[in-house]
């Protein structure tokens, strides 16, 4: 039917379609566009029952014009529409914020593996590392949509098998086989071959030790998101809650056409489609959003954040990654402390300076002043050595009461001044 009315026909456009509906304007032209599209809507699955509903209420004019005048009263589902609206509605709020969480889910999982590229080239500088740390993260991201969007195929199809067809192409032919070896977990398995590769680098000194725990939280970042993915594909609606929803649905829609046929003869009929179409397109709308990671038509484009998260990591990886090198200190002219001469050993480099100034540090007094006790716990940091020989220098004395209280005052006023 797609082809017929000129629409969308794969899945990926249909997709593309109804997240790039804002383009039609918001005039009376695109709402028209936008009303007339069934790609996406809940006519595709809620059919059924208005045309049930319609019927129903057909049969019901028939009977109370020609056969038996019916008489039933408005109250009792006057009374059932505000507990049939409060399940409605939470339900779609329910399922809106489920659908939000997942897409800001999808985005910190993009992030972070953005993330992960850029401070490999940024810290290391070495291609291979880089390289390594491109394919693994690609595929650790590809392989975290595969296994959401793909749960309930598994937990509903016992001769269930993974497809790595998307993942292959970055993974080496050991590391395929390793996973058609693995019956779940596989993101952790590619999460675990870059913290090798990450605990490597920092061993043999192309990151220190800063650079690596940095990297190794974008790692436990995707960790933690495709466990916040998993409870929302895992865990539906609890099945009181929907029992309860359509047992209450479903005998408020179809009862109601008997008040609504001794009210309103022929009318009721188009009233009842409307009213149909209304409460059972909301409970549909919520089924829709309560599961945003799959191959529906309204669940996102994992894909196309695939394919955007492929072209920017490769282009740089491939293209911008540079050896790292060492800053020639001398040839910029300035004059730095020689404890930091050392870039690449920074546990090293505060030892040593520690072991220096050992014979200089001053032994704080239990009975000094709290300046002098300050500036003895200041002087056991060797970065700091220099900072508590010019405080002690100057020996600037404490505030008195009064310049506080003075010094309070001025800045009150400027803050009174400033607003």
């Amino acid at each position: 039917m797609g082809n017929l009315l000129g629409g969308p026909t794969t899945l990926q456009e249909k997709k593309k379609m109804v997240t790039e509906y804002k383009i039609w304007g918001a005039g009376m032209t695109g709402s028209l566009l936008l009303i007339t599209k069934l790609t996406g809507t809940v006519w595709v699955s809620i059919w059924p029952e208005v045309i049930t509903s319609t019927i129903v209420s057909f049969g019901l004019v028939m009977v109370h014009t020609h056969l038996y005048e019916l008489d039933y009263p408005i109250i009792s589902h006057q009374l059932m529409f505000m507990p049939v609206s409060f399940l409605l509605v939470f339900r779609c709020s329910n399922s809106y914020g489920r659908y939000w969480e997942g897409r800001g889910l999808l985005g910190q999982l993009t992030f972070n593996t953005r993330e992960i590229n850029t401070k490999c080239v940024c810290y290391a500088g070495d291609p291979a590392l880089a390289n390594t740390i491109r394919r693994l993260s690609i595929a650790c991201m590809k392989m975290v949509n595969l296994t959401v969007a793909a749960f309930w195929d598994k937990v509903s199809d016992p001769d269930f098998t993974w497809d790595y067809t998307s993942v292959s192409e970055h993974l080496t032919a050991e590391e395929i086989e390793h996973l058609n070896s693995l019956a779940s977990g596989q993101p952790l398995y590619l999460l675990m071959l870059m913290r090798r590769e990450i605990a490597e680098a920092g061993n043999e000194g192309k990151l220190s030790q800063l650079q690596c725990f940095e990297m190794s939280q974008d790692l436990a970042s995707i960790h933690t998101v495709w466990n916040a993915m998993m409870k929302i594909t895992s865990t539906p609606v609890p099945f009181p809650w929907m029992h309860l929803t359509k047992f209450i649905l479903y005998g408020f829609t179809f009862t109601l056409t008997f008040p609504a046929v001794t009210a309103m003869k022929w009318v009721a009929i188009p009233f009842m489609t409307l009213i149909s179409f209304m409460l059972f397109g909301l409970a549909a709308m919520g089924d829709e959003m309560e599961d945003p990671f799959g191959d529906d038509v309204n669940d996102f484009d994992l894909a196309k954040f695939e394919k955007n998260v492929v072209t920017d990591v490769s282009n740089l990886v491939l293209k911008t990654v540079k050896p790292s090198k060492k800053p020639d200190v001398a040839s910029t002219g300035l004059k730095l402390n020689p404890d930091f001469q050392d870039f690449d050993r920074p546990a090293k480099r505060l030892q040593t300076s520690s072991e220096s100034n050992s014979s200089a540090r001053p032994e704080p007094v239990s009975n000094s002043s709290p300046r002098e006790r300050y500036e003895g716990n200041w002087s056991y940091h060797p970065i700091a050595e220099t900072y508590s020989a010019q405080i002690s220098a100057e020996a600037v004395p404490p505030p008195s009461r009064e310049n506080a209280y003075s010094s309070v005052l001025f800045e009150l006023s400027n803050l009174k001044n400033g607003f």
